[in-house]
């Protein structure tokens, strides 16, 4: 089906091309942990992150593979393909499909900045 994709660790709810505008050298920021009010250098690769945030629970998965086979009954021909497109995908990514989606979404908005940024 294709190259097993790796399981991402940290998934940020903050994008870290964001994060990296808060630093001088692209890696550490201040940080401002709230509930202990205390400030303290942090690396942008873990900051606004937490594992598994994005994940899909293998029965989510599952549920969301049989509930596309049964579309599949009753689907047109353009549709088949979509459906088959999608369960395809589902299957290779399972439970990190939408992290691998957002990362995706994160590399372009990053170049996109950046290319404004440099203008």
């Amino acid at each position: 089906m294709g190259v097993a994709m790796s399981r991402v660790k940290h998934q940020h709810f903050v994008p870290q091309f964001y994060l990296k505008q808060f630093t001088e050298n692209g890696k550490r920021l201040y940080v401002f942990d709230k509930h202990r009010q205390k400030s303290f250098q942090a690396n942008v690769s873990t900051t606004a992150s937490k594992a598994g945030f994005y994940d899909w629970a293998q029965e989510e998965v599952n549920d969301f593979l049989a509930e596309l086979e049964k579309q599949k009954a009753s689907a047109s021909k353009e549709e088949l393909s979509d459906i088959e497109t999608t369960i395809a995908l589902v299957r290779e990514q399972q439970t990190q499909l939408v992290e691998n989606h957002l990362s995706k979404l994160e590399t372009y908005f990053a170049k996109t900045y950046h290319d404004f940024v440099e203008q």
